[in-house]
């Protein structure tokens, strides 16, 4: 990563234009690009006015990649059409959202983690609708503490 653009308009050309612009003026040598990663969107990856075919034209050996991370996120999503992962998914956020509206319940969890020395953490991690690393950090953080969610309802 080397910084974010400022833009004023979101077609191809310009995004591209920004791009490169931007590049050279961090000092990188674009004689030297031999790849590029976007998502999926027009304005990137579009066949005639993307940013790919835009930089391409200068630059012939930036080959477009589309991103993988934006990949496995699409992935992961199309998943949670499955019924069981849906819900897993909704009760773990219906128990999340259900202990931290409430400070008497969000105290009654500090105090059962505070016995158990195991876990790192004293926060539910938010599940999240379209970022899946965030659900990734909410599901590895329930399952951490699975045994105080249990014993949190059970005290209410």
């Amino acid at each position: 990563f080397l910084t974010f653009i400022t833009v004023k308009k979101t077609k191809g050309r310009y995004l591209a234009n920004a791009i490169l612009s931007e590049l050279k003026s961090l000092g990188v040598d674009c004689e030297y690009l031999v790849g590029q990663g976007y998502h999926k969107a027009s304005s990137m990856k579009g066949r005639f006015k993307g940013v790919k075919v835009v930089i391409r034209e200068s630059y012939p050996e930036a080959l477009y990649v589309h991103c993988s991370l934006h990949s496995l996120n699409l992935a992961l999503g199309h998943s949670c059409q499955v019924q069981p992962i849906r819900n897993t998914i909704e009760i773990i956020k219906s128990v999340g959202n259900f202990i931290k509206s409430s400070a008497k319940r969000t105290k009654c969890l500090d105090n059962i983690e505070k016995n158990f020395l195991e876990t790192q953490s004293k926060n539910l991690t938010a599940m999240c609708e379209t970022c899946w690393v965030e659900n990734h950090d909410g599901l590895l953080r329930f399952n951490e503490i699975y045994k105080d969610i249990i014993d949190t309802l059970d005290d209410l």
